[in-house]
């Protein structure tokens, strides 16, 4: 490929530069926006204390597949508040 001049190099550098950066910018404004977090995500510690019991036995329940539904990402273990909410509400006995 013919070189047309060191300035024209730099200019085109510059605007691809300029591009990447307006792209990445709007890929996270346009995600940021449309995957708002309403409710947070809880950890497996969170969980436990609000149900009130151990870490181990959420561990465990999540292991065997029982327990509130969970979202496991980069090797991360989170559960979603709504997730939670709803396994307590099926599993609330009548008094």
């Amino acid at each position: 490929m013919a070189r047309l001049s060191p300035f024209t190099d730099v200019t085109i550098w510059q605007a691809t530069r300029v591009l990447v950066a307006r792209q990445i910018s709007f890929t996270f404004t346009t995600h940021y926006k449309e995957f708002p977090m309403s409710t947070p995500l809880l950890t497996t510690a969170q969980v436990a204390e609000l149900l009130g019991c151990s870490k181990s036995l959420i561990v465990q329940w999540r292991s065997v597949g029982r327990g509130p539904r969970f979202i496991k990402a980069g090797g991360y273990v989170r559960y979603h508040q709504d997730d939670v909410q709803a396994w307590i509400d099926a599993h609330r006995t009548a008094a």
